[in-house]
């Protein structure tokens, strides 16, 4: 595909970096000349200097044969009229960066009036991805599937987890959860496991299943932790207003502290009664230790500032808060601090960038023929296509054992009305269906690609 990227922040030079070394012909527009040569130069992209509002940028960028362009300015006006010009220009696709949460409130109504196709607001993204870890704080990964009624969790297993050594025929003998494991990775590789494929320490794997039984799949081979029920947001923002609300419907006792006295003020009219707002610094030990920040089950760290979010994450462990989870801006840092095995760490860029990309992907191997609904990825290494059955004889009507998938697809999960499957060799997959493929080593276009010949 081409794609137009106007834009060369993190959020952008993430997108151009993915999708550049995937195959794509990536054009990046950037008014900062430097910028925009080091991103392009670097990730072997076209640069086109020069504002993505101006139609003559645009053209010189050749918007009106791109299948793809995204906005990923700082200003979300200028997001917004950038894809308007793009689509006005020839542009098939258009996708921005919004982070005004009264956008996000009228989504709809604006994606139809403004030449929009696709949006992702950072902060609520990272509020979501944030309240996901929360819910199964053993997991290494968790995502919703099929509109939040499944789930795919990534755990990496330990020697002692019941399920080493164990062939995933005998799964069953582990755990009373009907749920799939779909993909398992090991060291470079990426498998679907079948039957007799055993299970080593070391192991990620990722499993499809019901939030029920996601709880006693994770409970019975040792991976369940209570979700925390006190939580300290250190931080103020969009993305604390999204969590905060967020963990109140999961009924966890939320308490936000920021250090500017005007702004809690503004917390407490915003956000439910039920949510405690404290005005002080949580770098002071003297307030961290009276305001109960130390007997917290987790704390988060939403301040706009890298330097004092790491300071208090630091400073929180030395008081053995079970579970930090640090925002960061800076890519540098992040990698840092995931190598020294400082708790969790999040960035809200990074999350924008990855559902971009997935968008990017989705629309690359959409198609008239191919009836691709969703695309999911799994840890950057496989990924899981929905596909809508229709009436292709051999899927339609036959036994999953029966059809012919190629030996690196999994069908993962079936979505029949309003009910969720998760399918067995027995299992009957009807016209009508919506399927999930997981594929570990090609991306599917269409449902005949999954098909051996």
């Amino acid at each position: 595909m081409k794609i137009i990227v106007a834009g060369c922040g993190n959020v952008g030079t993430n997108v151009v970096k993915s999708l550049a070394r995937e195959g794509h012909s990536i054009t990046a527009i950037d008014v900062s000349e430097d910028k925009l040569e080091e991103v392009a130069d670097y990730y072997d992209a076209t640069g086109v200097n020069g504002s993505a509002s101006l139609l003559e940028t645009l053209r010189d960028a050749e918007a009106d044969k791109a299948d793809l362009f995204i906005a990923s300015m700082t200003s979300d006006e200028m997001n917004i009229m950038c894809c308007n010009l793009a689509k006005y220009v020839g542009a098939k696709a258009t996708a921005a960066r919004l982070r005004n949460p009264d956008y996000s409130a009228q989504a709809e109504d604006m994606m139809k009036a403004l030449s929009l196709d696709f949006y992702v607001n950072p902060e609520y993204e990272l509020a979501c991805e944030i309240a996901r870890k929360l819910k199964y704080p053993g997991a290494d990964g968790v995502e919703d599937i099929v509109r939040g009624k499944a789930e795919l969790i990534t755990v990496t297993l330990p020697e002692s987890c019941p399920l080493v050594g164990k062939k995933l025929m005998e799964v069953m003998s582990v755990s009373r959860a009907q749920g799939l494991v779909c993909v398992v990775e090991r060291g470079d590789k990426v498998l679907i496991p079948r039957g007799n494929f055993v299970f080593d320490a070391g192991d990620k794997i990722s499993f499809a299943a019901t939030p029920k039984n996601s709880e006693i799949l994770l409970h019975d081979i040792g991976f369940y932790r209570p979700p925390p029920s006190n939580i300290v947001i250190v931080g103020c923002g969009a993305t604390a207003h999204y969590l905060a609300e967020a963990l109140v419907k999961m009924n966890m006792h939320v308490k936000i502290m920021h250090s500017s006295q005007a702004e809690c003020e503004k917390l407490k009219l915003e956000l439910p009664d039920s949510i405690t707002v404290v005005h002080g610094k949580a770098t002071e030990e003297e307030i961290f230790e009276e305001e109960g920040l130390a007997k917290a089950d987790a704390i988060i760290l939403l301040n706009d500032n890298d330097e004092e979010n790491i300071l208090i994450s630091l400073f929180a462990r030395t008081y053995k808060i079970p579970i930090i989870i640090t925002k960061v801006k800076n890519e540098t840092n992040r990698k840092l601090l995931q190598e020294v095995n400082m708790g969790t760490v999040m960035s809200p860029d990074r999350t924008a960038a990855t559902i971009l990309i997935k968008y990017a992907r989705a629309l690359s191997v959409s198609g008239k023929r191919s009836k691709l609904i969703k695309l999911y990825n799994i840890d950057d290494k496989a990924e899981a296509v929905t596909f809508n059955v229709g009436e292709e004889k051999r899927i339609a009507g036959k036994k999953v054992r029966e059809i012919a998938f190629k030996k690196s697809i999994l069908c993962a999960c079936i979505v029949r009305g309003g009910d969720i499957i998760i399918p067995y060799g027995d299992t009957e997959v009807k016209s009508g269906d919506l399927i999930m493929l997981v594929s570990a080593d090609k991306r599917l276009t269409t449902l005949e690609e999954a098909l051996e010949r």
